[in-house]
């Protein structure tokens, strides 16, 4: 834990850069992220588990990485915000990053969800699930002679820098796996946090 996240029993504000949990799990080719989540409070950036601009992996330069995140609708909406999942890619010798993001339809906020997101190096395409709304999108493949721009292990509640108007989301739950899920076996993991909280009044 970094800094001092504001936790209660059942779940941790972060803070973007100040407060919040530095994992070691590293990020690999292929993986999957399952957040519960609830906020931001406004149409925002808001990174649930992201590595951006982190140092890179074998490599020079800072990574683009991956985070699974809200952002502001396009054009912005007030109290409409995006999940979306960031991915990116570089040329495997220069310092150049570029994004692969998909974004599901804007949403009120704040809005308590299950979001997935998954990457894969073998598929080259990365794919986000909102399980609440029962969303689903990908990213534009990465092309050939481009692999996945990997950097430093995750982060929860922050990416490596500040990014402008960020606002904290509400986090209840992160579940990382270094492999990609099969669509049904997100749909087991949901259903049994959807069950768990369930159980406690919310709906996920």
């Amino acid at each position: 834990v970094v800094g001092l996240p504001a936790f209660t029993d059942k779940s941790m504000t972060p803070t973007q850069m100040l407060n919040y949990i530095q994992t070691a799990v590293p990020h690999t080719d292929e993986m999957t992220i399952m957040v519960v989540a609830k906020g931001p409070a406004d149409d925002a950036d808001s990174h649930l588990v992201s590595n951006y601009y982190s140092p890179r992996v074998g490599g020079v330069g800072s990574a683009g990485g991956i985070s699974l995140m809200t952002r502001p609708a396009s054009p912005v909406v007030d109290g409409m915000a995006r999940e979306t999942l960031a991915w990116s890619r570089w040329d495997g010798v220069s310092s150049t990053t570029l994004l692969h993001s998909v974004y599901m339809a804007a949403r009120p906020v704040p809005e308590l969800k299950t979001v997935a997101g998954t990457i894969s190096k073998a598929t080259r395409v990365g794919t986000i699930f909102n399980k609440t709304a029962g969303l689903v999108g990908n990213t534009s493949p990465i092309p050939a002679g481009f692999v996945p721009d990997n950097g430093s292990p995750l982060r929860i509640g922050s990416a490596y820098v500040g990014v402008s108007g960020s606002l904290a989301s509400e986090i209840f739950f992160v579940a990382i796996w270094s492999r990609v899920l099969t669509e049904a076996e997100i749909e087991v993991m949901h259903t049994a946090v959807k069950s768990y909280y369930g159980n406690r009044g919310m709906v996920v």
